[in-house]
């Protein structure tokens, strides 16, 4: 830093004596006459000449009062241990402990599981209420979304005694934040506020988690934009691309079920509280929590409110799983009419779980092939060698309750989708058939190991990280072995997982956009769509009933 610093300061003197010494020079010889004020101009000029003769010996290399000719024997630290190229540059060995789960896990007497952390950086309280509910769990069609409408409505709808607006007002004036969703797997209602206001934001939560009122008015309203909302689902066409490449990978299963007017207009009061009544037990419940508090004391006050709550039993209907068989027999090349002029093309298959063993070799792969940002095998083709694509790159799905999918993503000119389509299927046959780099499987790595730690990268998030492994039942050693497993994948489990896991005989090839532009080609590379495969076309659905 030191170094540095000396560096900028001589240039900036250079900088400023190249522009006062012909001002000296010039002052030098022009006031050289008698007196006073002629005689300090001259001793102006005099000393920034002498100046600049200085500062240049030191940029030179010489020390002041070194002899001439030594001049490269001395260079400031910052200047003489430069690199040329940044991948010279090398780092300290990366020092990380993962933290261990068990020591932030306690229960309530009831047994609800509380994974909690002191936090004094900031005067502040988080806290996640995770809930076992979510779509997955939904087996009635007609009903699809109800498990998020009944959480958003816990907060959004009131409470027996407090309206919306009331506690958006009172919220609001603490700076705090109280919020319920759910998604397909998980259900959280979550607390955010400064700790001085900590005892009266836990009693609004309570109010949010136990005492719901579902207003029919906020309800009616909460539909009404619902309803506005799907009737532009199909002017976006990322939105249709991703809604008709789940169904084709999906096939008629919960995991590609569409919200519909239908199910939006049945939602009722009624529906709601049997859905809330069923899930948002203690049994289901799990907290996570940290911030600038004493834990014994937040601890009690959790106990005080929770502990006594009496466990009941909720019957999860079981989950359909995934047909692979059906969707290995849907592969092939589909086509959505859209007047648009960019190509949103999507294409891949069944993936697999993540407790499958090779999972570790997926994640190398996927870096290498097309997760890997611009270090990607196909963003280096497709965006960075041919200029088809802001964005293109590949995701090997790995979910943990039933089978993922592997996608590959991007957009390009309409005309280029058959060309950009050409390179990625030579990307895919390379990296089955021939082995990746050193390089590239160092760089795939490295990246996951060395960004590892920032799955720790606070108190709360660390909290939550182990609150997962418990509630999907995951190993508990997951994150100690990581790193270690991820290093031992080596070249050759590379190529054999590619080999197993990209079958381009099962991908399922979505193209949307005008038929007479994405599948004619850009009249250069010769490549057209039908050079894929039988081109099928699917209409595009009624975005209120999300069928034909």
């Amino acid at each position: 830093m030191k170094s540095t610093r000396t560096t900028v300061l001589i240039l900036a003197a250079l900088l400023v004596t190249s522009f006062f010494s012909p001002l000296a020079n010039a002052a030098g010889e022009d006031t050289a006459k008698d007196g006073p004020i002629e005689d300090a101009f001259e001793r102006i000029a005099d000393g920034v000449r002498q100046l600049g003769r200085r500062l240049q010996r030191l940029v030179d290399g010489q020390r002041p009062g070194q002899r001439q000719g030594t001049e490269n024997q001395w260079i400031p630290d910052g200047l003489r241990d430069r690199v040329e190229h940044p991948d010279e540059i090398t780092y300290g060995g990366l020092d990380f402990e993962v933290p261990q789960g068990a020591t932030f896990r306690k229960q309530l007497s009831n047994g609800i599981p509380v994974y909690i952390a002191e936090d004094h950086e900031l005067p502040t309280f988080d806290m996640s209420l995770v809930v076992r509910t979510g779509e997955r769990w939904n087996d009635d069609q007609s009903s699809v979304g109800i498990a998020g409408v009944t959480a958003g409505q816990m907060r959004d709808g009131g409470t027996e005694h407090y309206t919306k607006a009331q506690l958006d007002e009172e919220l609001s004036f603490m700076a705090a934040g109280i919020s319920s969703s759910a998604g397909y797997n998980q259900g959280e209602v979550t607390l955010s506020c400064l700790m001085k206001d900590f005892d009266r934001c836990l009693e609004l939560f309570d109010e949010v988690l136990r005492k719901p009122a579902f207003s029919a008015e906020e309800l009616q309203k909460y539909k009404d934009r619902a309803i506005e909302g799907l009737k532009d689902r199909n002017n976006d066409p990322r939105g249709v691309t991703a809604r008709e490449f789940e169904r084709l990978m999906y096939g008629d299963n919960r995991l590609a079920w569409r919200t519909t007017k239908k199910a939006v207009e049945g939602y009722s009061q009624t529906k709601l509280q049997a859905w809330w009544r069923k899930f948002y037990q203690p049994q289901n419940f799990m907290f996570v929590l940290s911030g600038d508090f004493d834990e014994d004391e937040v601890l009690a006050k959790l106990e005080d409110l929770y502990g006594s709550w009496e466990k009941g039993e909720t019957s999860f209907p079981e989950h359909p799983g995934v047909d692979i068989e059906a969707t290995k027999s849907r592969a092939g090349v589909y086509h959505v009419e859209m007047p648009i002029n960019q190509g949103f093309v999507r294409v891949g298959h069944i993936g697999t779980r993540r407790s499958d063993p090779n999972f570790y070799n997926l994640q190398v792969l996927n870096f290498i092939f097309g997760g890997g940002s611009f270090t990607s095998r196909i963003m280096s083709r497709i965006r960075s060698d041919e200029g088809l694509a802001y964005s293109v790159y590949s995701r090997y799905g790995a979910e943990i309750w039933e089978e993922g999918i592997f996608e590959i993503n991007f957009q390009t000119k309409c005309e280029s989708v058959p060309y950009a389509l050409e390179i990625l299927m030579e990307e895919v046959n390379r990296v089955r058939d021939t082995e990746v780099t050193a390089k590239e499987i160092d760089g795939a790595k490295s990246s996951y190991i060395e960004r590892f730690p920032t799955t720790f990268s606070g108190q709360f998030q660390t909290l939550s990280v182990f609150a997962d492994l418990e509630y999907y039942d995951r190993p508990r050693d997951l994150y100690d072995v990581y790193r270690d497993r991820i290093a031992a994948v080596g070249i050759g489990d590379v190529q054999v997982t590619a080999q197993s896991y990209i079958r381009p005989d099962e991908f399922v090839i979505l193209v949307v956009g005008p038929i007479d532009l994405v599948s004619n080609g850009d009249g250069v590379h010769g490549a057209k769509l039908s050079d894929f495969g039988e081109i099928h076309e699917i209409a595009l659905r009624d975005p209120l009933a999300d069928d034909y």
